[in-house]
């Protein structure tokens, strides 16, 4: 019988010096470890339904799917996809801030007018 293949990358030591499958970690698990990343899934988690959508057409256009002009089907697609997972699917994209920024300058504001 074939072991399943780990990703070494995967491997961590732990407190009594052996190693375990970081990848085997539930996103529970995962975001408790990390306040800050615990945080933003429980904001994004709070908005309601036509924030969370708009979020994530925002991360679309960012990310170069749709364009200003295509920004009302970049909400369709969005509200189309959603579902009660937005917040694991938006914090699986690792470059999410980066496609965030670029979102909110194809609509002509700075992330730093926002501070």
């Amino acid at each position: 019988m074939d072991e399943p293949v780990t990703d070494e990358t995967s491997l961590v030591e732990d407190e009594d010096d052996t190693f375990v499958d970081e990848s085997e970690e539930s996103d529970e698990e995962r975001s408790s470890a990390d306040p800050y990343q615990e945080e933003l899934s429980t904001f994004i988690s709070n908005l309601d339904d036509d924030e969370q959508i708009e979020l994530t057409a925002l991360a679309w256009l960012g990310r170069g799917d749709y364009d200003l002009d295509t920004w009302e089907d970049a909400l369709e697609a969005a509200r189309d996809r959603h579902n009660d997972r937005t917040a694991s699917y938006l914090m699986g994209i690792p470059v999410l801030p980066d496609y965030l920024s670029e979102g909110l300058a194809a609509h002509g504001v700075s992330v730093e007018e926002l501070r």
